[in-house]
């Protein structure tokens, strides 16, 4: 059941990665709870070097390059892909 609202999260987060992706303005507050949250999942596992936990940081470090610069269209739809990847294959 964990996993499932973890998923759910991710998918979120996927969602407004697209959203910024396609240039439609995301609340400054809700991209700071969103790499809260990512860092709040990842740091825990990261030194076991678990792939989902990886895949969040480098989420959680994309949004917040983000916020200070605009990143290419290409490097915000990988980072949506994997996390909406691994959000996905929660619910399997």
């Amino acid at each position: 059941m964990f996993e499932k609202i973890l998923g759910a999260v991710d998918i979120i987060i996927a969602i407004i990665l697209f959203l910024i992706m396609i240039k439609i303005a995301v609340p400054l507050v809700l991209i700071i709870i969103a790499i809260i949250v990512l860092l709040a999942k990842s740091l825990p596992f990261i030194a076991s070097f678990d792939i989902g936990s990886i895949i969040d940081f480098i989420v959680a470090v994309v949004l917040l390059v983000n916020i200070f610069f605009s990143l290419p269209i290409w490097i915000l739809l990988v980072a949506a892909a994997a996390i909406a990847q691994k959000g996905i294959f929660s619910f399997l």
